[in-house]
């Protein structure tokens, strides 16, 4: 019987300390519950202006990292958060489409604008340098590293995290979506959460 006690209360400890990340039906969602409150950080627009989250309170922003120079990956991004906000319909008005640089060296404000303008010029470029934009990955645990690939004339490339983040209105992380997912899917996600 003190045996049974005993697991129960591990059990318990090991609940509790999974609260951070519910699992839902889907594999390809993580659910953070409860939300996470995000540092108010800021980074420099398309613009050039200094812009902080906190400007996109009172509209749900779905943020990704990535860079111009992606040859793969974040074209795909990009190509699919026009897919999602179309999905979106009429709600796409109250979401925030939010791509964040990790290449400040060479994605200046003009050279995001540019490449956003190619897929839609609403969606949202923010940039910086790396004391700015490392520090802000960090808060989504965001990976990325530059690296030259062998046999290419580029100068480098970086391998980055692809996840996508859902931001409520609130300014708090409350989902993130694995690479790949359906964007009408995550549209319809989203969908729940705009008021």
């Amino acid at each position: 019987m003190r045996f049974l006690s005993v697991i129960g209360v591990l059990c318990l400890l090991l609940v509790g300390c999974s609260a951070a990340a519910t699992p839902t039906p889907d594999p390809n969602i993580r659910v953070y519950s409860p939300p996470l409150p995000l540092v108010d950080f800021q980074l420099i627009d398309t613009h050039g202006e200094l812009m902080k989250l906190s400007a996109l309170h009172g509209k749900v922003a779905i943020i990704s990292f990535g860079f111009t120079y992606c040859p793969d990956v974040c074209p795909v991004n990009l190509a699919n958060y026009v897919a999602a906000k179309k999905a979106l319909g009429a709600k796409a008005d109250k979401v925030a489409f939010v791509f964040i640089s990790v290449d400040g060296e060479r994605d200046t404000p003009p050279v995001l604008a540019e490449y956003l303008s190619k897929f839609d010029s609403s969606f949202i470029g923010l940039t910086g340098d790396e004391t700015r934009v490392r520090p802000v990955a960090s808060i989504f645990a965001v990976r990325y590293e530059k690296y030259v690939p062998e046999g290419s004339n580029v100068d480098y490339l970086v391998s980055h995290t692809a996840t996508w983040f859902l931001v409520n209105e609130a300014g708090a992380l409350i989902r993130s979506y694995a690479y790949g997912m359906s964007p009408e899917a995550i549209a319809q996600d989203v969908a729940q959460f705009i008021s």
